[in-house]
This record gives structure tokens, C-alpha cells and sequence, in this order.
């Protein structure tokens, strides 16, 4: 979110496409319109889906160690 229009650039330069004048002035209009939060901030708990931290520690756990994940990029 820090820069919506700087990483369609990148990305588009990684395929091999060309991002034109007119597409990135809409997505930097877009961006500025819509403000990440701009409709207040959506807060979310585990226990409200009825999950644990532990459990979901627990879950994920091959899928850290296979890609090198820390813990703390996870949950707590």
C-alpha cells in the first residue's frame, strides 16, 4: 500500500508490457481516491472465527519450515 502505482509499474516492466500514460494516471487517481483505511479500519481476532493462535501455529507449521518462514511473520 505504500505505493500502489510504483509496484503496477514493476510489475508490468517484469512482463514485459508497457504501462501507459492514461492507465497510470487512473491507477494514481484510483489510489489517491480510495486511501487505504478510507472507510475506517477493519480489526479481526482468531477467536472470532473460532481459531487459537496456537492451533493456527500449529497448522502452518510445515508450511513455515518448507519456506523458511519466521514465527514472528505469523501470529504472536
Amino acid at each position: 500500500m505504500r505505493d500502489p502505482v510504483g509496484t503496477m509499474r514493476r510489475l508490468y516492466a517484469h512482463f514485459g508490457e508497457p504501462l501507459g500514460v492514461e492507465a497510470e494516471a487512473r491507477m494514481t487517481r484510483l489510489a489517491q481516491e480510495n486511501p487505504q483505511h478510507k472507510h475506517g479500519r477493519h480489526v479481526y481476532s482468531l477467536e472470532e472465527f473460532g481459531l487459537t493462535a496456537e492451533g493456527v501455529r500449529r497448522h502452518f507449521r510445515g508450511y513455515r519450515e518448507r519456506f523458511a518462514i519466521p514465527m514472528k511473520t505469523m501470529i504472536g
